[in-house]
């Protein structure tokens, strides 16, 4: 029988999906920092993060999400990929989106 480390005890509890993700190997705890950058144009600033190395993957989120939502899968990931995840317009971390269109 495998015991369960602290963190990944307060995984399953905190989001039982992400838990059992952990616990079956399709993701990892989140436990080595990520790197996170800025690419700014005139515009918006776009947030990512790269992490990795090997053939490029890029992670594209959601509606209402941000690039953190792929945290638990990179540790698995960057060992076989270079991994980019961003935070499309309006989400997450970017900045310089106007809310209000004309």
């Amino acid at each position: 029988m495998k015991l369960l480390g602290l963190t990944t005890a307060s995984t399953i509890m905190a989001n039982p999906l992400r838990g059992l993700m952990v616990l079956t190997g399709l993701a990892t705890d989140a436990t080595t920092p990520i790197q996170a950058f800025a690419a700014s144009k005139p515009t918006a600033e776009l947030f990512y993060t790269d992490t990795g190395k090997g053939k490029n993957m890029m992670l594209l989120h959601g509606w209402s999400c941000d690039s953190h939502d792929w945290s638990w899968q990179l540790p698995a990931l960057e060992s076989r990929y270079r991994v980019v995840a961003i935070d499309l317009r309006g989400h997450g971390s970017e900045v310089g989106w106007k809310k209000r269109t004309p």
